[in-house]
């Protein structure tokens, strides 16, 4: 049946072919709405269950010692960025001029988000073990790459030194153990809330080395406290206040003092109005790739199977019934679905190198998936017309007709 269902395929290999680019170009459509769609959703998901619970986001206006607003604050868990003291240079230049961009997560906004990564891995609870401190920096054209140790410069004053005077330099490494990708989205360090309804997107900063002068390096802020390195919260915090659900209106108000604050479930409510518009406006194109692979699947099988009916005649005259003639026609479909998967992945790999950077394209679970379902919908239907086509002839008339 194999080597039938070979020579089936190659009798018509014209025809095969054209099915099986067809077919590739519907998957690579597929996987390119599928993932525009999941690109709207994978930056909200981080966030979704601390979003789903009672609190308050907090974008301050200017940094703040440590827990300052939150005294006499029923609050249960805080999600805190910092901005650590100091400031670096580029590498290989040795001065206490440089840039203040080190940002210090706590360990619990650690293990939420994770930008893409070029080079080595993200900030990991486990560095905290050493008496290291491990950095993760942007890419940059400050020639900082992974594994090296960046020198980092601040001041301090003695508490005698009121009117600060006398300034004391100190200085602490920062070991790169991970490379951040370029046009990655990174927490927001700039601060700035780019979108009139504030949404999931507003806890994004999409670095780039191009628009971007300096470099960003993240830490844990653990192990800054544990190197006793000062550090003052800044940018946004998330503050939980699960215990009695209380009304969190007032305790927002207070909190205005200090910065933007926005409630949770507002949050959430815009980040899945932004979602499901998104959503709305790919829907359509979906239905327009099943739409076209239905239609050609039943046409061009329905052609392919009807050139094919002389030979199925002739084995069924000598002794092969109909299902193994349709065993050859499956068998014929399947390379034709495997060279179109071929072609997809060739497809795919060259668009992925000239394509635009703005462009989305990825490939995981719900690609695979969808795709997938396309390819064993096309294979039923290609399977379940020649039953018909071949029940309402009988071998002697399909013989006639196609001599």
């Amino acid at each position: 049946m194999f080597r039938l269902g070979i020579k089936a395929f190659v009798q018509n290999i014209y025809s095969n072919l054209f099915i099986a680019f067809q077919l590739a170009f519907s998957l690579l459509l597929t996987i390119l709405i599928t993932s525009s769609v999941l690109s709207k959703s994978e930056l909200y998901t981080p966030f979704e269950n601390i979003l789903k619970r009672n609190g308050i986001d907090i974008n301050l206006h200017m940094p703040q010692s440590d827990n300052i607003f939150y005294k006499n604050q029923d609050i249960d868990k805080i999600y805190s960025m910092y901005t650590a003291d100091g400031t670096f240079a580029e590498k290989g230049i040795s001065t206490a001029e440089g840039k203040n961009n080190i940002y210090a997560l706590s360990g619990d906004l650690i293990n939420i988000y994770s930008p893409m990564i070029k080079n080595g891995q993200w900030l990991d609870k486990s560095d905290n073990i050493s008496d290291k401190i491990y950095g993760v920096i942007t890419e940059n054209s400050y020639g900082y790459k992974l594994g090296d140790i960046v020198k980092v410069n601040y001041v301090e004053y003695s508490p005698d030194d009121t009117n600060f005077i006398n300034p004391i330099i100190k200085s602490y490494d920062i070991e790169i153990s991970g490379v951040i990708s370029d046009n990655s989205k990174i927490p927001n360090v700039s601060g700035i809330q780019t979108d009139e309804d504030f949404d999931f997107r507003n806890f994004y900063y999409n670095y780039s080395s191009k628009k971007d002068i300096y470099p960003y390096i993240f830490v844990s802020y653990d192990q800054l406290q544990k190197n006793n390195i000062p550090a003052m919260q800044s940018n946004f915090q998330f503050a939980v206040f699960d215990k009695g659900e209380k009304d969190l209106s007032a305790i927002k108000n207070n909190m205005n003092a200090y910065g933007t604050t926005y409630l949770f479930r507002d949050i959430q409510t815009e980040s899945q109005r932004f979602i499901n518009s998104e959503l709305i406006k790919l829907l359509p194109l979906l239905i327009c790739i099943f739409t076209l692979v239905i239609v050609s699947s039943v046409s061009i099988s329905a052609l392919s199977v009807k050139s094919q009916l002389k030979s199925y005649g002739i084995y069924y005259l000598c002794g092969s019934p109909w299902n193994k003639c349709l065993i050859i026609n499956l068998i014929n479909n399947l390379l034709t679905e495997f060279f179109s998967c071929i072609i997809a992945v060739i497809l795919a790999v060259l668009f992925r190198l000239f394509s635009s950077e703005s462009i989305i394209f990825s490939f995981g679970f719900y690609q695979i998936a969808i795709c997938s379902v396309i390819l064993i919908f096309n294979l039923l239907l290609s399977f379940i017309i020649p039953i018909g086509l071949m029940k309402r002839n009988a071998p002697k008339d399909i013989i006639a007709n196609y001599e």
